[in-house]
């Protein structure tokens, strides 16, 4: 088998077993290394029947039939069983019934543990504190942190709690705050501690626990811990001793700890364990607890034989002080001897390990060890006979299954794991076809590591075919069809699962959700109700009935769940975020402020409950008067300034207290002017009511930091001109970001008649009495960066003159950082700089009058490029931003092994750069999920490291652009990210001026050895390698260099390129019915458009069937056929039949329909949809529309006269059409290509005319007669 020195081991055993065991020829084989009932219940719990798990689990375990290992195992599968089934309360009378019968220690501690998650699950929270008094839970601690612990460093140091512990002390803990010793805030239901939710900050921290243990004799006690990460336990005053009677040398003050543990693990029971001797009276015990970036969990218990009782907070005090050194010898050092482990052991060592661990997440043991077991089965295999094979294959499938789950990989596994667990779960159904359990992981996989819709649909049918009555396969099913798009599908599935499992917390979780996506509220909370009446632990369903109980202000639910939360978990502090948003959102401050406060005594230092009760105060201030409003801000300030203690990182804190304290920032008072003529004047002034209101004053102040981030002082002043305006100024918003916090300082109305009133002023706008025309308001604002931009230090901004109504006087000014330079750089009649220096400070400012209104027209050019405009960077040229920005990224392009080892599989025979670009691409885009969301901070603009997204699969625009570069570099293929804007309707871009706003988005520049070059966009999803989407065409864009950036532009492209092509046969049926056979195909982005437009099987009847509606109502789509939309690289090709009711009349003998059957319409759509116009036009980048219809002409029929050609060209578009007629058949073709550019004002006629000429071609009938 494994080895020969473990054959020999074991050799002895197996003969004792032939001989107490003699077979007969009728004797039926036997498993190998599992019993029959453990075959069974493995058998059970791979084929989905979650009845039998559970009740061949309840038999052996109450027949006696499993111990240590196996024990907890079978136990673990029983408790999965029931949480699935949801037989909680059924679960809890036998785990009952279990600890009356069982004897074992362990055993029994382990079925209370269980006993004790079933009754959250119940909801019989109250019967889990004998539950904790009857296995020991230490649960009086007192605690300390958090401490640092860098890269695990703390762990190892000796901390100040360790060189003089003391219940009174003051230490420096983490980032240099004060720490010291307090007693838990919230008693743990269960005896596990939640670190994480005291501490903060939480991650790359160690805390320190302490309690009194009195034990009425002297003796030998056991300690078992949990945890989720690395411990250490001390008893005061113990000194360990050599065998010569010297003290053992210490790392630490406190001793040599008792038990030292370094594991990564998810939280349990009993996951360490060590013997101690305790001394008679009071023993103090020591914790010293460390996390990296997880959860962050701790639990200890006792077993003695010897009375025993944990000390009250008095106790420990006086405890401390009675504790005495103590001499503690070694033990004798002699074990038994040792054997490897039987296979059997392994099997269900491994099953323990996997079902309830207590060693590091990342350990490869499980695997190893599965891989030996395997090893050994194949080994009996081959000398089993074909009556052995049968059960020994049965063996087999199970031991496959379980392998393959040791094989699921972790964030420090590579891919070839998960490889080998596939093939590992393919085994296990070839052996076992029945297996479900195993089949639903292939579903699993397909889904989450390969993307494939298809393979995993595939694969959730047949672990539903496998056990129909197993449920969890057909709500995956569900989800797998909702993926693709086949909504139809999942609403008939999951009504058919809730009428057959109505109380099924699963089933009636996952319709919850479908109903929220269907935005039907009022079912998904039905259903999310049940769901938690089903399961009283059900976090999620709880969590998004808060969410949407405090969104809608429905206080007595929200109370309900938020209270049920904190039952659930004493330590939760996330609802009373949401509760406090609730009571501020409602005015009732008073709420918000004692909820937050509760949480407080959680977390005293957690920056957002101390930012978020600040956030009440001011608002509470805000809708306050007189002394009541003075003292409430006086208390924001303070929890804002709590709030910046306790993170000193929040920037956007300590700018916003700035704000908040005193009447007038410095730069402010100095600078921002006194309005009260320019609204005299405009009051007397004749309104134009043509205009809904008129800019009479616009200021902004920006004073601009050494970190790029700034501080805004706004202030505008408008007149109300007509009823549309009356409404709009009715309220303004604060014109602040979600990265940014913003308030209303001053608010008025200034009266025809000379009377000014207030207005109501909020943390998000500012609000007027009812408004008349001819008003005047008055509003001011401050607006503080909270952090950095997409682009670290840099600053950069574009700002307008002119707006889309008149503007009278506009002025911006700007506080320069200090040691830092801006580069200038104006567009337009943009007024000339003045200077001067304020405060030390130099300040620009520039100024314009009298600005004539922008007019608001379709397909207009930004207002950026109609409007004079200022911009400002810190950079002033773009070799050197490049130089920048290639710094910032130069380490986010280093390869990594596994990197390295997929390339090499991706080019593997590919011989040109090309085909391996092509290659590469075709992985990051297919492989790799786009998101969209730019993040904030040193990532928005610095991408993630190409190994990191390479890992996780999923990245922006820049990181798909960083990935893809650095696999080319890999293959031997030049590439350089680029950064660029995208957009369908760009006009005429200045990006003279170096700065980051110009771009919204990054791709890749190839470059290849034959001086050939092509731009890819890594996050285009549907495009092949030659497919460019057409919104990055014509871009001005960077070329990111190592020694510079390289400015350049995207061609445009020519129509050909891209081209949707409708092939049409069209036949005339009775009734004034055309059956058309279609055949549409795609080139460039038009290819692209096909795919998404109809790669969902579901959505493609219904599509096809609404674009033929809308000239045909009632148009019939059948015959669909597509070749693989999933292959990028492929044409897409896509043939259906369409019957069009009513597309041809028959009066008199004479047949009459429209020549063209899907009308462009282009003077009907923003082409040119205004006669005249103001402002230039834009056209997108070139494309082209082809249509080929060969109708088929009734028998004896011929058309009456054949429409002239139709050619029409020019600048920005090609318009052809065409009609023949031949051998029966009449063919018409139209073919329109817009060229793209930028139609000016002076050429919008002519260009407007031959759309009508080319529509009313179209418009135009085609008459049969015999």
């Amino acid at each position: 088998m494994r080895n020969l020195k473990q054959s020999l081991l074991i050799l002895p055993a197996l003969l004792l077993l032939l001989a107490s065991h003699q077979p007969v020829a009728q004797d039926k084989p036997q498993p190998m290394f599992l019993t029959n009932n453990e075959l069974a219940l493995w058998e059970a719990w791979i084929h989905g029947d979650l009845k039998q798990t559970y009740t061949l689990a309840q038999g052996m375990l109450e027949g006696g039939e499993c111990h240590d290992d196996s024990f907890h195992a079978v136990l673990a599968l029983q408790c999965e069983a029931a949480d699935e089934l949801g037989w909680h309360k059924a679960h809890v009378r036998d785990l009952q019934a279990l600890i009356e019968l069982n004897t074992d220690s362990g055993e029994r501690a382990q079925l209370r543990w269980e006993l004790m998650q079933r009754l959250k699950h119940s909801g019989d929270t109250s019967e889990i504190a004998p539950q904790v008094k009857a296995l020991g839970m230490l649960t009086n601690w007192q605690v300390c942190g958090p401490f640092s612990n860098d890269r695990g460093q703390g762990f190892e140091d000796e901390l100040e709690p360790e060189i003089d512990m003391s219940l009174d002390a003051e230490y420096s803990g983490k980032e240099g705050q004060p720490v010291g010793f307090r007693k838990l805030p919230a008693r743990p239901l269960d005896g596990t501690i939640n670190l994480g939710a005291m501490m903060r900050p939480n991650t790359e921290t160690v805390a320190f626990l302490i309690t009194a243990i009195w034990c009425e004799k002297p003796g030998n006690v056991d300690l078992l811990v949990g945890s989720t990460e690395d411990v250490k336990l001390w008893l005061a005053g113990r000194i360990d001793l050599h065998r010569n009677g010297d003290p053992v040398e210490a790392d630490s003050a406190l001793g040599v700890p008792v038990l030292e543990e370094r594991e990564e693990r998810s939280i349990g029971m009993d996951q360490s364990h060590v013997s101690v001797h305790m001394l008679q009276g009071w023993n103090v015990l020591i914790a010293k607890a460390g996390n990296a970036d997880t959860d962050w969990l701790f639990n200890a218990r006792i077993e003695s034989e010897s009375p025993w009782h944990e000390g009250a907070a008095d106790d420990l005090a006086k405890a401390l002080t009675e504790v005495k050194p103590y001499k503690v010898a070694p033990d004798s050092g002699l074990g038994g001897d040792t054997f490897p482990p039987l296979t059997e052991d392994q099997f269900w060592g491994v099953c323990r390990e996997l079902l309830r661990p207590r060693h590091d997440r990342a350990s490869t043991r499980p695997r190893r060890d599965m891989d030996e077991v395997l090893d050994d089965m194949a080994d009996v295999l081959d000398g089993a006979t074909e009556a052995e094979k049968a059960v020994f294959d049965r063996e087999m499938a199970v031991f496959s299954y379980v392998a393959a789950w040791a094989n699921r990989s972790t964030g420090r596994m590579a891919e070839r794991e998960e490889n080998r667990r596939r093939e590992l779960l393919k085994q296990c159904v070839k052996l076992d076809p029945k297996a479900s359990r195993a089949l639903l992981e292939l579903s699993q996989y397909y889904t989450t590591t390969f993307s494939n819709p298809n393979l995993a649909d595939e694969y959730a049918r047949q672990a539903t075919q496998a056990n129909p009555d197993w449920i969890e396969p057909r709500i995956y099913a569900s989800r797998v069809v909702l993926m693709k798009g086949l909504d139809i599908e999942v609403e008939r599935e999951l009504a058919s699962l809730l009428q057959e499992y109505p109380e099924d917390a699963n089933v009636l979780r996952f319709s919850a959700y479908y109903a929220g996506l269907r935005r039907d509220y009022k079912l998904s909370n039905d259903l999310f109700d049940k769901a938690l009446k089903a399961d009283f632990s059900d976090s999620y369903s709880r969590a998004r009935l808060l969410e949407r109980a405090t969104a809608r202000g429905d206080m007595k639910t929200a109370l309900l769940l938020s209270t049920e939360i904190r039952k659930l978990d004493p330590f939760d502090i996330s609802a009373a975020l949401e509760m406090a948003d609730m009571y501020m959102n409602s005015e009732k401050y008073s709420l918000g402020e004692r909820e937050l406060n509760k949480a407080l005594d959680i977390a005293p230092r957690d920056d957002n409950l101390l930012e978020k009760l600040g956030q009440v105060y001011s608002a509470w201030a805000d809708a306050s008067e007189g002394e009541q409003a003075a003292e409430l801000h006086k208390k924001a300030v303070q929890a804002y300034e709590s709030a910046l203690e306790a993170n000193p990182k929040r920037e956007d804190i300590e700018r916003y207290i700035e704000f908040l304290e005193g009447e007038q920032p410095p730069f402010e008072a100095a600078l921002q002017e006194d309005v009260t003529a320019r609204i005299a004047v405009a009051l007397k002034q004749e309104v134009d009511a043509d205009n809904p209101y008129e800019v009479v004053y616009r200021d902004e102040i920006v004073v601009v930091n050494a970190d790029g981030t700034t501080s805004q002082y706004v202030q505008e002043v408008y007149r109300v001109t007509n009823d549309n305006g009356r409404d709009w100024l009715q309220r303004l918003s604060v014109p602040a970001y979600s990265d940014q916090q913003g308030r209303c300082v001053e608010a008025r109305v200034y009266r025809k008649d000379g009377d000014v009133e207030e207005g109501r002023r909020t943390r998000w706008s500012a609000s007027f009495p009812p408004l008349e025309i001819g008003d005047v308001v008055q509003v001011r604002f401050r607006v503080t960066d909270r952090s950095q931009s997409f682009f670290g230090d840099f600053y950069g901004v574009r700002k307008s003159f002119s707006d889309y109504v008149p503007v009278h006087e506009i002025r911006y000014v700007w506080v320069l950082p200090e040691g830092r330079k801006l580069h200038e750089y104006r567009t337009g009649d943009a007024p000339e700089r003045t200077e001067q220096t304020v405060n030390g400070r130099d300040v620009w400012g520039y100024r314009a009058k009298d600005l004539a209104k922008l007019y608001d027209e379709p397909l207009a050019p930004p207002a950026e490029q109609r409007s004079a405009t200022v911009q400002l960077s810190t950079y002033g040229d773009w070799k050197e931003f490049g130089r920048w920005y290639y710094n910032l990224i130069r380490k986010q392009l280093e390869a990594t092994p596994e990197m390295t080892a997929q390339v090499n599989k991706l080019i593997e025979g590919l011989k040109t750069e090309k085909e391996k670009a092509r290659a590469v691409y075709d992985w990051v885009v297919t492989e790799v999920r786009y998101n969209a969301d730019w993040h904030f901070g040193v990532h928005g603009y610095k991408p993630f490291s190409a190994g990191a997204v390479f890992a996780r699969c999923i990245g922006d625009c820049k990181d798909k652009a960083i990935l893809i570069c650095t696999m080319l570099r890999i293959a031997g293929v030049k590439a350089y990210p680029v950064i660029t804007n995208l957009d369908n309707l760009r006009g005429d871009e200045d990006i003279t001026l170096p700065m980051p706003n110009h771009f919204n988005h990054a791709i890749a520049y190839i470059e290849y050895s034959d001086g050939t070059s092509q731009f890819a966009d890594g996050t285009a999803t549907y495009n092949g390698l030659d497919e460019l989407p057409a919104a990055d065409h014509g871009a001005n864009c960077i070329i990111v260099r190592p020694e510079g950036g390289e400015r350049t532009q995207i061609p445009w492209g020519e129509p050909e390129g891209d081209l949707e092509s409708d092939d049409i046969d069209a036949e005339f049926a009775p009734g004034g019915t055309l059956k058309l056979t279609v055949k549409r195909t795609g080139v460039g982005d038009s290819a692209s458009a096909l795919r998404q437009r109809y790669e969902k099987e579901g959505d493609r009847k219904k599509a096809l069937e609404s674009e033929w509606s809308e000239f045909y109502p009632g148009a019939k789509v059948s015959g669909i056929e597509v070749n693989d939309l999933s292959d990028i690289e492929t044409q897409p090709q896509i043939s259906f039949q369409v019957e069009l009711p009513n597309a041809y009349t028959n009066k008199n003998g004479a047949v009459e329909f429209r020549l063209a059957l899907d009308p462009r319409r282009w003077t009907q759509t923003s082409f040119a949809s205004l006669t005249t116009r103001n402002t230039d036009l834009l056209t997108p980048a070139p494309f082209k529309r082809s249509s080929t219809v060969r109708f088929k002409l009734p028998q004896g029929y011929k058309s009456a006269k054949i429409p002239e050609a139709l050619a029409l060209s020019g600048e920005h578009l090609k318009l052809d059409i065409s009609v023949a007629e031949k051998d029966g058949t009449l063919t018409v073709t139209r073919e329109y290509s817009i060229l793209g550019g930028t139609v000016k004002v002076g050429d919008y006629p002519e260009f407007r005319r031959k759309l009508i000429r080319y529509d009313s071609a179209e418009a135009a009938s085609i008459k049969l007669t015999k």
